[in-house]
């Protein structure tokens, strides 16, 4: 027999094969390697004659293989056997099909349910999972954002991109990846288990994070005991408690935890958006339209301070989609926010109609996260190129100051920038005003520029972009948030009280 360049993986495998014992994860292995690799294929081949040889030698022949018109002939039988045992190889080649149509031949007990899927791209053993019920195994969250609840009552959020085991009802091993868990006084226990560390609550909101070669914990309310993995992947290093408002790195070279400061804007907890001072105190000044950036499955939002119609469907956008993994959706400076760049899907937002703003007096107002500060990143605007469009709020094609733009009856323009740089990796209240006889920014309820400014162009039919512009140019690199347009300039006052109303606890729920 030829001596065929294989690891030892895929001969046990062949060898549980024969003997009848592969599982569903081994068999999905064998499926792969057998598509893909010709020596495999061969190996298999071979393997299949010598089983067959042994098995008729022995007198094991199965009762159930029909014989052939010579039963004398050794060879014959051999053939049988061979010719099943080939046939099987068919068989194994032809499962993708069947597994994706009946999810149950994966195996395993049905141990959660999922209870939202946004935008996801969720596999299992390679094979798309469209189904609503999470069965033990490993899985992986190629794109998007799932959530899904446990029999034990614990629920769960996961981000893409994520590699995640589903160990029974009560124990989940992070692979790689970020999740978020609510444990109720029933789910108390419940383990996740990481490369570096084992987590184990006592009733308690946390999230956890892998990646890299280390583990973070971040505990958001309550209790969890950390095990920390010791280096040599010998035994489990001593436990410690881990409570409310505490952050700890484990790293895989020296399992010892350093500690960190809390993570309150890099997880995602929540898929509801949390009733605020700000948003009430936002809906009650009557907006023309107001984007909170909740997720969202179709798009933008919008709202109005309009009772009972408070949904806007005219005014609703489209969130744009490019490249990356991670959702287009982050935690925001009030519930979430939209993510634009920072390796997401998100590429910004676009509204058909954008929401009607008079000649003479407007405000637009918005929290504003930046990574890196692109020149001429756009955080709202209608302009689309020199063709039209009446005002934009974006940083300055030059220094990346932030700078207020309106597009006046004579086709002019009139512009005001900040002289100081918009820091990084904070969360800004930025509020444009034109009242008719000025242009002026506030930032975090505070005027940073102003200049004279009559009345802008007559109201036109462009479409509104958020975080980009047309032809997805001038791209945000960051977060936007809580998004509102008003068809009268703010007073200063307003301005204040509203930058302060998000100092305040929030009306229901967690921050």
């Amino acid at each position: 027999m030829k001596t065929w360049n294989v690891d030892d993986e895929l001969q046990e495998l062949l060898s549980e094969f024969l003997d009848g014992r592969l599982d569903a994860s081994a068999r999905q292995r064998l499926k792969n390697r057998l598509r893909d690799d010709a020596d495999a294929q061969q190996l298999y081949l071979e393997l299949c004659e010598t089983h067959a040889v042994l098995t008729w030698e022995h007198g094991l022949v199965l009762a159930n293989v029909t014989p052939q018109p010579s039963p004398s002939s050794p060879t014959l039988r051999v053939t049988a056997v061979v010719g099943m045992l080939v046939a099987t190889l068919l068989i194994v080649l032809a499962w993708p099909n069947s597994e994706k149509e009946d999810p149950a031949l994966f195996g395993g007990d049905v141990v959660a349910a999922l209870t939202s899927r946004i935008d996801t791209v969720l596999t299992r053993e390679q094979t798309p999972w469209d189904e609503d019920e999470l069965r033990i195994g490993e899985y992986e969250l190629e794109r998007g954002l799932m959530e899904f609840e446990l029999a034990s009552g614990v629920t769960v959020i996961v981000e893409a991109p994520s590699r995640l085991e589903l160990r029974d009802k009560n124990y989940v091993v992070l692979h790689s990846g970020r999740l978020s868990a609510k444990v109720p006084p029933e789910g108390v226990g419940f383990t996740v288990e990481t490369p570096e560390a084992e987590v184990v609550d006592f009733g308690t909101e946390f999230s956890v994070e892998a990646s890299a070669g280390e583990s973070e914990v971040h505990v958001f309310a309550g209790l969890v005991s950390v095990r920390p993995k010791a280096a040599d992947g010998g035994d489990i290093a001593e436990s410690f408690d881990l409570r409310t408002s505490q952050a700890v790195r484990i790293a895989e070279t020296t399992s010892q935890p350093a500690g960190i400061d809390l993570a309150t804007d890099r997880f995602i907890r929540s898929i509801e958006e949390t009733e605020w001072v700000y948003p009430k105190l936002v809906k009650r000044w009557k907006p023309v339209a107001y984007y909170r950036m909740a997720i969202q499955t179709l798009g933008l939002a919008c709202t109005s301070g309009e009772e009972p119609f408070d949904y806007l469907p005219e005014y609703a956008g489209e969130v744009l989609k490019g490249t990356g993994q991670k959702p287009p959706w982050a935690p925001g400076r009030i519930g979430m926010a939209l993510r634009i760049g920072e390796q997401s899907l998100g590429r910004g937002g676009m509204i058909p109609t954008a929401p009607p703003l008079p000649s003479d007096a407007f405000s637009i107002a918005v929290w504003v996260h930046l990574a890196s500060r692109p020149a001429g990143a756009i955080v709202v605007t209608d302009f689309d190129g020199d063709s039209g469009g009446r005002y934009a709020l974006r940083l300055d094609p030059v220094a990346g100051h932030l700078q207020a733009v309106v597009r006046m009856e004579d086709w002019s323009q009139v512009d005001v920038v900040e002289s100081d740089e918009l820091s990084l990796n904070e969360w800004h209240h930025v509020v444009m005003v034109c009242d008719g006889q000025s242009l002026t920014i506030f930032r975090n309820g505070r005027v940073v520029a102003s200049t004279p400014c009559e009345q802008m162009a007559p109201a036109c039919d462009e479409a509104c972009w958020i975080g980009t512009a047309s032809g997805s140019r001038n791209l945000w690199d960051g977060r936007i948030d809580e998004l509102a347009f008003f068809d009268r300039a703010l007073t200063k006052k307003q301005v204040e009280v509203l930058f302060e109303a998000v100092e305040n606890l929030p009306v229901t729920g967690n921050p």
